[in-house]
């Protein structure tokens, strides 16, 4: 065979060094065997450099003969090759028994191993068997204190000498310990004692069996009160890891088990990550260590300690060249040297954090509070029975199945007293098995090192904090020392199930000082991947100060990913937690189908969530504040400010049917999508969206609401909606809903299907964007929009209903008092009861109202319901003016500004045709004021208690404290004006016959009283209900005395109105002034007459018109009953009774005819 390299020898160095117990009982028990096994080996020649260590030349043992021999030495060759030494013997004197038994003292023994080892062994005494003098010892026994003493090859591979060097390993024992080189067989059933540079321990009983033809060990027990001691080097504080939760601070190191010829893959485990065996020389075996009984593994670090104890350990290992690979196992180590905080992670809405202060090693992902012995990974649980006796039979793999009787013997003080040293030890009361196993075990499929801890019996394995209460309860633990995977099992059901006094255990329980305690199925760790997952159903409690504060909980399983630094383990990068995951905290909770969560670490160290998210039937809830319903729910923490106490919300968004509730200000809101967006502030409570917080008390850093968007569809449109009892509720609806915090804006859009609405209690406006401001308090309209609200009336009927509509947009400033409609606006005021209608149409309408003044005690808070309310612009304050114009003054349209006022009474009728027929209501117009021209101005004038009906045209109060306003048209226009006496279906009989009325003159209703006409201007005073009209003025009067026409043209005329509202004449014109080229027309019983002055004094009620004429000029009357017209001064005409009476005559009559 060929000569060991370096790196060989190194690697068995270093294997000699690693820090596991159960691999360094491997090891002892190969060394104390190791003697006989290798003294029938083939070995080398010892290397020139060595040649001082053997200085006698080969002496038969048989030339000794039965006498009493001095001390001698001898050299031990290959059996096949006697230029091979092997190794020497020797000892102080060597004495016959007889022919084939010999008694030694101070035997000496070293062998010379083919890696360039060596094995010493020394005793006080020995008795061998020897058949010839030509052979070698077959079997004996060594006493007195036996050591048995290995010294590994130096850098170079070469042997060391025995003399001048301190050996590796070194097995003690004062108990007798016998060989037999036929069986291969070597044992002692007193204490032994290891120790070496990384490891300590003892045990009582130790046999040995060997594989001669395979020249290996085929089984190595223990048989009771075993214990080791590895220490453990304290390492430099590690600096942390800088990377923040989004990546990982160094790519995951791929380590992968020894590769072995034709590996198999179990349905249980991953396939292989290898692609085949590789080609090499490497002689590769398995073995498989068991110790029964009260198995005890601890683990000490700093001022931390942790134990897990089980009823048997099962440890399976892959050796090259009879060595585990250097990287065969790997430890897991944790943040032990300071503790991080994290904050809590289930509150992301709450106004309150969780206040539990939280280490990196306390997280979710951390089974105890010290170390990860319990974070788990799921694998299929080995197929291990319990221990009841002994059977060595091969079967054709090699591997021997090896069953032992449990001890009864009690657990000894075996375990090593803490000190200040970090180390591990491992412990137990029964036996300790190694036998070979198979390479194609599951445990070795992708490791050169795995672990079971189980308990048969009970079915319990535990771990704890030795230093605190925390600890937990798993059916079983595997660790994959290879990979660095660690599993937690749930129990399967314990043998004694049903024997008294036992309880069965299911699923895995740790508990966690100071953050809780964690019930589940399953839990793994594995840090080849930096991942940990936690199998459901599970549940998680957190605790601060001994109380409850909130659990979470899941049916599926919680994923995580972990940042690692190397070896070490630092925290939770992020986590998910699958199927009917719940965060609950006493202030609030955060459920959902899947809850997916990341974390970061701040500046000054603190673990913190950055983010969370649930997916799928996502609630929200604060126990105080509200809920939030969606599919989806997404949080996004502002880390930057975040402590151990605190976290701030920064963004929200919710996608999905979002049903939203905020309980303090009876707020709710549904759209198919929300997102908001969140400063730190100081709390301030108001009722209002923007104390959306997730800090209390009050004193406490606060999310403050930035911004909102509530998004819907076509269909389905977002909603909010507020209820408060200090003010009217408030609804909003559209495609997309802002609500803007810092500036106190609202923006709804819906740019297809159903237009947005804002609606303040009885008060709504509806547009395809609008823009609430609660700075300016200011309403903007985009595009076509309503407006609808209720206002109080003058009348004893209570409110009206304004209503208003316009094709452009429209703007109201409340702090300004300005209100702008443009495109085709229509203005309505509809008194409750049906019985009064004003209503202003025009292609622009702007307005000017009593400025709103802020109240000194106003906090400016967010509150839709204070937007631009017109309820009340329109109610308790005033309209100062408002100007109406028609298209003909902006686009090409002839279209002009319109306004109309009707009223309306009720009366009796006949249900049908037949006057017998029931009496029915119905409602009947009475009277009538309609306005037309290019553009009119309505100034009003009213007392601080008064309330403005700004449309209705021709209504005057009866006294002084009643509203004032005046109509000014500055162009041409139209008015006409009706009472309801002209209405009547009957006149009274005033004479004999009922007159016939006339033909209707062009553009006058049949039903109308009087109609105007000019081209210059007309404005009307309501405080003295009198109207002046300029410039071609036309008034065309249908008389209330006897239904009859008169027709009045003039350039000037000023006509006062009937504003007794108790008259049925109320409206009706009283009397008229036409001055400037005045034309009279009349139709009486002789026909029509007609006449010209300069002035006409008309009196409406009485149907007298007196006319007059400059001084120097006359009047002419036509009268077709005479052949001529009549010219005087003055003349008196009363138009009912067709009599003319001439005052100041002039003597000149001339033809007939104007």
């Amino acid at each position: 065979m060929a000569r060991s390299t370096p790196a060989q020898a190194r690697t068995s160095r270093q294997t000699a060094r690693i820090g596991l117990a159960a691999a360094i009982v491997v090891a002892t028990g190969a060394v104390c065997t190791i003697a006989y096994f290798y003294a029938t080996s083939v070995t080398q020649l010892p290397p020139d450099n060595q040649a001082d260590v053997i200085d006698t030349a080969p002496i038969q043992i048989g030339e000794a003969g039965t006498a009493n021999s001095g001390e001698f030495q001898i050299l031990l060759v290959d059996e096949h090759d006697a230029t091979k030494v092997t190794g020497k013997l020797s000892a102080r004197s060597i004495q016959s028994e007889n022919r084939t038994l010999y008694r030694v003292k101070g035997p000496d023994a070293e062998y010379y191993l083919d890696d360039g080892s060596v094995l010493h062994i020394t005793a006080d005494d020995g008795l061998v068997t020897m058949p010839s003098p030509e052979q070698q010892p077959e079997q004996g026994e060594l006493s007195g204190h036996v050591r048995v003493r290995y010294y590994a090859p130096d850098e170079f591979g070469h042997r060391v000498s025995t003399k001048s060097n301190t050996p590796d390993i070194e097995v003690t024992t004062d108990a007798p310990v016998r060989f037999d080189k036929q069986r291969g067989e070597v044992s002692t059933t007193g204490t032994f004692t290891v120790v070496s540079e990384r490891v300590t321990g003892s045990g009582i009983g130790l046999s040995v069996a060997l594989n001669q033809i395979e020249k290996r060990v085929s089984r190595i027990v223990i048989e009771r009160e075993g214990n080791f001691r590895v220490p453990l080097a304290r390492s430099e504080p590690k600096t942390e890891p800088a990377t923040v939760a989004s990546a990982p601070p160094t790519a995951p190191q791929t380590h992968q088990a020894t590769p072995r010829p034709n590996p198999i893959s179990p349905d249980t485990q991953q396939q292989p990550e290898t692609a085949g065996p590789a080609v090499s020389d490497d002689v590769i075996t398995a073995y498989r260590v068991t110790c029964l009984d009260d198995v005890v593994i601890e683990l000490y670090s700093g001022d931390r300690a942790a134990a897990v104890k089980s009823e048997r350990l099962d440890a399976w290992f892959r050796l090259v060249n009879n060595a585990l690979a250097e990287d065969a196992i790997r430890p897991i180590a944790f943040d032990l040297a300071s503790r991080r905080e994290v904050a809590p992670i289930i509150q992301p809405i709450g106004p309150e954090p969780i206040q539990t202060p939280l280490g990196s090693v306390e997280s979710s992902s951390y089974l105890t509070n010290s170390y990860a012995l319990t974070n788990v990974v799921p694998a299929q649980p080995a197929d291990v029975q319990p221990e009841s006796s002994i059977n060595l039979q091969e079967e054709t793999t090699g591997a021997l199945q090896i069953v032992t009787e449990p001890s009864v013997a009690p657990l000894s003080d075996i375990i090593v007293e803490a000190d200040d040293e970090d180390r591990v030890t491992l412990a137990w009361s029964g036996r300790m098995i190694v036998v070979p196993t198979s390479l194609d075990e599951t445990q070795l499929f992708n490791d050169d090192a795995a672990l079971l801890l189980s308990s048969p019996q009970s079915g319990v394995v535990t771990t704890n904090d030795l230093h605190s209460d925390s600890g937990g309860i798993s059916g079983n633990i595997e660790y994959f020392a290879t990979r660095r995977r660690l599993v937690l099992h749930e129990a399967a059901t314990p043998e004694n199930e049903n024997a008294p006094g036992t309880t069965p255990f299911a699923g895995i329980s740790l508990d966690m000082p100071g953050f809780g305690t964690i019930n589940a199925v399953q839990a793994v760790v594995d840090l080849s991947t930096q991942t940990a997952q936690v199998t459901g159903p599970a549940n998680l409690l957190f605790t601060q100060d001994g109380e409850q504060i909130g659990n979470a909980r899941f049916d599926d399983e919680c994923l995580a990913d972990l940042l690692v630094d190397g070896d070490t383990v630092y925290g939770i990068r992020a986590f998910t937690m699958k199927e009917r995951a719940e965060l609950n905290h006493t202030q609030g909770a955060f459920r959902g189908d899947t809850i997916e969560g990341q974390f970061t670490r701040s500046n000054d160290g603190v673990w913190t969530i950055e983010d969370i998210a649930s997916l799928g039937n996502a609630i929200a809830v604060d126990h105080e504040e509200g809920w939030l319903e969606a599919d989806t729910i997404a949080v996004h923490f502002d880390t930057s400010v975040a402590t151990k106490s605190n976290v701030v919300v920064r963004t929200l968004k919710a996608e999905g049917n979002v049903l939203g509730e905020q309980v303090q200000d009876d707020v709710a809101l549904a759209a198919r999508s929300l997102e908001a967006q969140f400063e730190p502030g100081r709390s301030h409570r108001s009722p209002s969206l923007d104390n959306i917080s997730a800090t209390k008390p009050e004193e406490k850093l606060r999310s403050v609401l930035v911004r909102a968007d509530l998004f819907g569809n076509e269909d389905s449109p977002a909603t909010y909606d507020q209820v408060s009892r200090a003010s009217d509720p408030v609804h909003a609806s559209a495609q997309h809903i802002r609500f803007d915090a810092i500036a106190r804006r609202a923006t709804l859009v819906s740019e297809t299907g159903e237009p947005a609405l804002a609606q303040a209690g009885a008060s709504s406006i509806v547009g395809p964007q609008v823009l609430l401001d609660s700075v300016q308090r200011s309403v903007w309209v985009f595009g076509p929009g309503s407006f609808s609200g209720q206002a109080e009336s003058t009348s004893e009927n209570g409110s009206s209903t304004i209503d208003a509509s316009w094709a452009t947009e429209m703007r109201y400033d409340d702090r300004a008092g300005r209100l702008l409609a443009v495109g085709n606006v229509t203005a309505q005021l509809l008194d409750d009861t049906g019985l009064s209608l004003d209503e202003l149409q025009g292609h622009r309408l702007e307005a000017q109202i009593t400025p709103f003044t802020e109240p000194k005690d106003n906090n400016n808070s967010f509150n839709p319901s204070q937007v631009a309310s017109v309820q009340e612009t329109l109610g308790s304050r005033q309209l100062q003016w408002a100007e109406v114009e028609g298209a003909v003054l902006h686009i090409d349209d002839d279209a002009r500004a319109t306004a109309t006022s009707k009223r309306y009474e009720l009366v009796m009728v006949p249900s049908g045709d037949d006057p017998q027929a029931p009496m029915t209501q119905e409602k009947r117009l009475v009277r009538l004021g309609y306005l037309e021209a290019d553009s009119f101005r309505v100034d009003t004038d009213l007392p601080s208690n008064a309330i403005s009906n700004s449309t209705e045209i021709n209504a005057q109060p009866e006294t002084s404290d009643k509203p004032t306003q005046r109509l000014t048209v500055p162009g041409a226009g139209k008015m006409l004006m009706m009472a309801r006496a002209s209405l009547a279906t009957e006149y009274d009989e005033r004479e004999s016959e009922t007159p016939t009325p006339s033909a209707p003159l062009p553009d006058v209703p049949e039903f109308g009283q009087s109609l105007f006409t000019w081209t210059k201007s007309m404005s009307l005073h309501q405080a003295d209900a009198r109207a002046e009209l300029r410039g071609d003025v036309t008034m065309t009067h249908i008389r209330e005395i006897d239904g009859q026409q008169t027709y009045i043209e003039a350039q000037y005329i000023s006509a006062s109105m009937n504003n007794d509202a108790s008259s049925e004449s109320e409206g009706s014109i009283r009397t008229a002034l036409a001055t400037e080229g005045v034309y009279v027309r009349s139709r009486g019983n002789d026909g029509t007459r007609e006449a010209r002055a300069d002035i006409a004094e008309y009196d409406a009620t009485k149907g007298h018109v007196v006319l007059k004429a400059s001084p120097g000029r006359t009047v002419t009357l036509y009268d077709p009953s005479r052949s001529g017209a009549v010219e005087a001064a003055e003349i008196f005409w009363d138009l009912v009774k067709d009599r003319i009476e001439i005052r100041n005559a002039s003597p000149f009559v001339g033809a007939g005819g104007p």
